[in-house]
């Protein structure tokens, strides 16, 4: 092929001129070509992985923060490890976990959601089920057409990974859709039990039980309805061979049937310790020892649970029926580990068919059956003797790789969690294959892209605006030992493969810096260990040939000292995960000399001990849309439901059952560690009030999605409006001796809502204060009816020299007499009543002008604290000090309950104890 000539084929003229063979062998060399220039500069052919991924690129901010989240599965969740098929909330940094091949990743990192989450159950048409967060990533494709035949129309060359939530609105009558399923995934070497052990496991939850309570506790039998004996033989060598004392007899009444019997209490501890647990009916499920079995420990309990509630039909077919759904979709979820695919459905309660309960059939049919009888089978030779003798086909069909999905609905909320997995982001779970975030790869390819000059195609405008030529790159990472070199290092060289398919498929990619960057198209001589220093030759965009010099890239980790960070120039420094501040600011220092940019990805931690609040201030904050946006900062959501790019149908759609806590957290920008805000509702953008609900919603089809009520309205607390002279007013103050004094006015209208005009802080005596706030009153045209005072430091000493002085004596002499103030804690909660739209009015009672910027900033960041007087009390919640101080001039005036009627009436004569006013 390499001794083509491709320059003769430019004219299409030659090409009407070539046979079918050369036509062929030219279409051939061509992908060959095409492959391999893929591998040598995958950057290029780079697709970001979502759409709101894609926003990263636009950004030219010298600040972007990229937020993201791998938190998608719930609890109980079988993530297929080197450990055995492990619950998700039991998986460990260091495990290996089955993708699409044996062992290819290692688990880096775990991620929980600090409080239940919506859930969406998404299911197949062969009974599967699973999990997830809105965000969860799943491999879906097309069909062909419209077939019978389950999986072997689906068009697996066009999948790609969609999230739940848009699944959730996809009608799947309409247009079907395909999900990919695991593969078998490998097998722990060794485990606690025999396979002897796990048979006997099936035989006892399949047709097994404990006879009693009290002093026949320990009592257990097993019975069978065959008049086979073979596996009442084999029970009675399986105890014999425990020093088990049994007896075996015919059932009573009975032509056929019979039971074997024992009671040890020594026996029933040791299957209690390998979590055969006393389970009856509809709560049976699968041993914990099972799920952690190797093949041959798997294979047996799957054959004892077949022998004693299964069966093989002329069809040829395997059937198991049992009442319990979790231990059906567990032999469900642990047939797939064989290659295996079943059906599973409920079967209702029938009389007539001697079917008194509901139980869950779980079928197996087609070239299954021969997988089947090669890897399971069965040991009573009646129902062995059913079972085809072919062999199973070596290879999967598609129609086993792929099944057809039936819905995606909403479910209850859960707590969920995540892994990072590293190299590939692939792992098996439940019979489906799963995927990581994508918020490291694409920073990585916008750093990789501007130190080389190598963009990708599809955002060669984006990137030309932001090229600068040679430049260097500083990647800072949690560890060098678990993080750098088996996570980071290998997304970078080009020889590495990362993805589902096999190397080269369209469902993954090679490393992102192309070998032509390398010196002298060696990673060795580009790569230096000792310095953990990477130089790559930067190229022309312009002119692919011409070489603008060498870029230089450092990698240094977080559990170095910050010192070490202070030297160097930097164009870019991409921080993995949150950095601790110090580190941060020294960052900020070294892209000061030439603009650099800084780069943010991470996932907001669950620890509240990690230190992130300067996150929030300095990048989150200034970079969400807002009028307080800071045009230098950018703040990206990946795979949180507050992004103001997802489509607002499945934003309501999976937010409807949530509380208000939550959806200020999810829907409107708030990080999770800061959902314990004491005003939840409050809000500075525009949204929407359900009155019949009593909650915010996001509309769909202009009614709510939850009730379906058309009766909502907007609102928004913080926005322009015009003062009105004639409302009274009332004045807050909060002196502080060690930081300005603060306050605010607040006029009162005729519905007795507030509106809160202009606010102030003053760091001067208490003259100053009053010159500031005649000027203020002047110019608004205010009527202050009312003065309030922090009542706790109105009565504190304003002067160590004069001890009998207070500042509201301070206050009152420099012309500002006020009351002092109620601090009830009961004012918040007025508060909060005051900021529910009113279902009259159609607003809430509490406005914020636009130009009371820092009120609106406390009243966001204002948050409950833990706090506990002693160790044999409950949790106390406590205001943190924080953030404190115009949230609570608001509680004190709504400790005072100010009427429009109160105040118009004329202000109220204010009588000082032990100051007396008039005359003897």
């Amino acid at each position: 092929m390499s001794a083509i000539d491709l320059t003769r084929f430019h004219d299409p003229e030659v090409l009407k001129t070539l046979s079918d063979e050369e036509l062929g062998r030219l279409i051939g060399h061509a992908t060959d070509l095409t492959a391999e220039d893929r591998k040598l500069n995958q950057i290029l052919y780079y697709r970001a992985a979502s759409e709101r991924a894609e926003k990263v690129h636009y950004s030219t901010a010298g600040i972007v923060g990229v937020g993201g989240g791998n938190r998608c599965q719930v609890a109980g969740t079988r993530v297929i490890t080197n450990r055995g098929a492990i619950a998700i909330e039991e998986v460990s940094k260091g495990d290996k976990v089955a993708g699409r091949q044996r062992w290819p990743g290692v688990v880096t990192d775990i991620h929980k959601s600090s409080e239940p989450m919506p859930i969406y159950r998404l299911t197949t048409k062969r009974g599967y089920t699973m999990f997830g967060s809105a965000e969860h990533m799943n491999l879906v494709c097309p069909s062909r057409r419209r077939d019978w035949h389950n999986g072997q129309d689906a068009d697996y060359k066009a999948a790609e990974w969609l999230e739940l939530s848009a699944l959730a609105r996809h009608d799947f009558e309409k247009s079907w859709r395909y999900i990919a399923m695991s593969a078998g995934g490998g097998f722990p070497e060794t485990c606690e039990i025999t396979p002897d052990d796990s048979y006997f496991f099936g035989l006892m939850i399949g047709d097994g039980s404990y006879c009693g309570t009290g002093y026949r506790r320990h009592v257990m039998n097993y019975t069978t309805h065959s008049d086979d004996i073979v596996l009442i033989l084999w029970v009675s060598r399986y105890l014999s061979q425990h020093d088990v004392k049994h007896r075996i007899a015919r059932k009573s009444g009975r032509t056929n049937g019979a039971y074997i019997a024992w009671c040890s209490a020594r026996f029933a501890k040791w299957l209690v310790e390998r979590d055969l647990q006393r389970q009856r009916g509809p709560y049976k499920t699968i041993p914990e020892t099972v799920w952690r079995g190797t093949r041959a420990v798997v294979a047996a309990f799957l054959r004892g649970f077949a022998d004693s509630d299964g069966c093989a039909t002329t069809k040829p077919s395997v059937v198991y029926i049992n009442r319990s759904y979790e231990l059906m979709r567990g032999v469900h979820i642990l047939l797939r580990r064989f290659g295996i695919n079943a059906s599973l459905r409920k079967q209702s309660a029938n009389v007539r068919h001697k079917r008194p309960n509901d139980t869950w059939r779980l079928e197996i049919c087609g070239a299954n059956v021969r997988r089947y009888a090669a890897e399971i089978g069965f040991l009573l030779p009646s129902k062995t003797a059913r079972l085809p003798n072919k062999p199973p086909p070596l290879k999967p069909t598609v129609q086993q790789r792929w099944d057809r999905i039936i819905s995606v609905e909403p479910d209850d909320e859960q707590t969920v969690y995540g892994l990072t997995i590293s190299p590939e982001p692939h792992y098996m779970a439940d019979g489906f294959l799963q995927h990581n975030s994508s918020k490291t790869e694409t920073c990585i390819v916008e750093a990789v892209a501007l130190s080389t000059g190598v963009f990708p195609m599809d955002y060669h405008d984006l990137f030309m605006k932001k090229f600068r030529g040679p430049i260097n790159v500083r990647m800072i990472c949690e560890s060098l030992t678990t993080t750098l070199y088996p996570t980071i290092l290998p997304k970078l060289q080009y020889w590495r493969w990362s993805g589902i398919d096999q190397q080269g498929g369209k469902r993954g990619h090679w490393g992102w810096i192309p070998k032509k960057c390398l010196i002298d198209g060696s990673w060795d001589k580009s790569w230096k260990t000792d310095l953990r220093r990477l130089r790559v030759l930067c190229y022309d965009p312009e002119n692919p040939d011409r070489v603008l010099g060498e870029s230089y890239w450092q990698h240094m980790s977080y559990d170095q000292d910050p010192e070490d960070f202070a030297s160097g120039t930097f164009h870019i420094i991409l921080h993995d995960e949150p950095p601790k501040y110090a580190i941060w600011q020294e960052s900020e220092a070294r892209v000061l000399d030439v603009g650099g940019r800084l780069l943010l990805a991470m996932t907001w931690p669950d620890d509240p001990a990690i230190a992130v609040d300067w996150i929030f201030d300095e990048i989150y904050e200034k970079g969400r849309p807002g009028p307080n946006k800071d045009p230098n900062v950018d703040w990206f959501e990946l795979y949180t439901t507050e992004n103001v790019h997802m489509d607002q149908e499945v934003i309501a759609t999976k937010t409807a059952s949530w509380n208000a806590t939550k959806r200020q957290v999810r829907m409107f920008g708030q990080p999770i560690r800061f959902s314990n805000r004491i005003h939840p509702l409050y809000t500075d953008t525009t949204q929407f009030w359900c009155f019949t609900c009593g909650r915010t919603i996001i509309p769909v089809k202009q009614e709510c999605p939850t009730c379906g009520d058309k009766e909502y309205s907007e609102f928004c607390h913080f926005r322009e409006f015009e003062t009105q002279p004639s409302f009274p007013a009332v004045f807050l103050l909060d002196p502080h001796p060690r930081k300005p004094h603060m306050f605010m006015w607040v006029q009162i209208d005729g519905n007795d809502d507030w509106w809160v005009v202009a606010e102030g802080e003053v760091d001067e005596d208490p003259t100053q204060v009053r010159a500031y706030v005649d000027d203020v009153e002047g110019n608004l045209s205010l009527n202050v009816q009312l003065r309030l005072m922090d009542p706790n430091m109105g009565r504190s000493p304003s002067s160590a020299t004069k001890r009998e002085s207070n500042w509201q004596d301070e206050f009152a002499e420099a012309g500002l007499v006020c009351d002092l103030a109620d601090d009830g804690s009961v004012g918040r909660a007025k508060v909060n009543e005051m900021l529910r739209p009113d279902e009259f009015t159609k607003r809430p009672r509490l406005h914020i002008h636009s130009r009371c910027l820092n009120t609106n900033t406390q009243i966001h960041r204002y948050a409950w604290d833990e706090f506990r007087q002693s160790l044999d009390k409950d949790l106390k919640q406590k205001p943190r000090e924080k953030y404190d101080d115009y949230p609570t001039l608001l509680k004190y005036l709504a400790n005072w309950n100010p009427t429009f009627s109160a105040l118009s009436g004329g202000r109220k004569i204010i009588q000082r104890p032990g100051k007396r006013k008039g005359a003897y």
